[in-house]
């Protein structure tokens, strides 16, 4: 399904520790969240973090997408919108 990629060199390292970005890039594949850095909130307006200033980072987007609240539409197999209510 593609929620976890693998590293670089192609491995899996099921024993390993996961990383916040690690953890970040999965949940906003679950959700179907697809962070783009041009559409993200202006860094005035945005939680920043110390560890993630690196915009050109993998995890760079993933992080504020998951990190930061916003409004975002959903799409469903063969791109339909969907919105999910509670109750």
């Amino acid at each position: 399904m593609g929620l976890i990629e693998g590293y670089g060199d192609g491995s899996f390292r099921p024993d390993a520790g996961i990383t916040r970005a690690e953890a970040c890039a999965i949940v906003n594949r679950t959700l179907g969240r697809a962070p783009e850095a041009g559409h993200l909130l202006p860094r005035s307006e945005m939680n920043t973090w110390s560890d993630n200033a690196n915009s050109n980072a993998w995890y760079y987007a993933d992080v504020q997408e998951a990190t930061n609240s916003h409004d975002y539409e959903w799409r469903g197999i063969r791109g339909r919108a969907h919105r999910e209510l509670d109750g």
